[in-house]
């Protein structure tokens, strides 16, 4: 599979590997609080590094090595 925009990224839970300037990792959607404007609002968001730190591109996690 190839790069993806992250608006098209699974919102399901199921983890990805996600890219931001340069960086790759993998993650999942969730909900977390982000402090904005002075009071806390929930967001839903992708969990990368912090809330607010968003991801540009997605993939699929390739599939695990064969047991041996």
């Amino acid at each position: 599979m190839n790069w993806q925009p992250i608006s098209t990224a699974p919102k399901d839970g199921t983890r990805i590997l996600v890219a931001r300037d340069g960086m790759v990792f993998t993650t999942k959607w969730h909900k977390c609080t982000t402090y904005r404007g002075g009071q806390l609002e929930p967001e839903v968001t992708y969990d990368f590094w912090a809330c607010g730190s968003a991801p540009t591109h997605w993939q699929a996690l390739p599939d695990p090595p064969e047991a041996a």
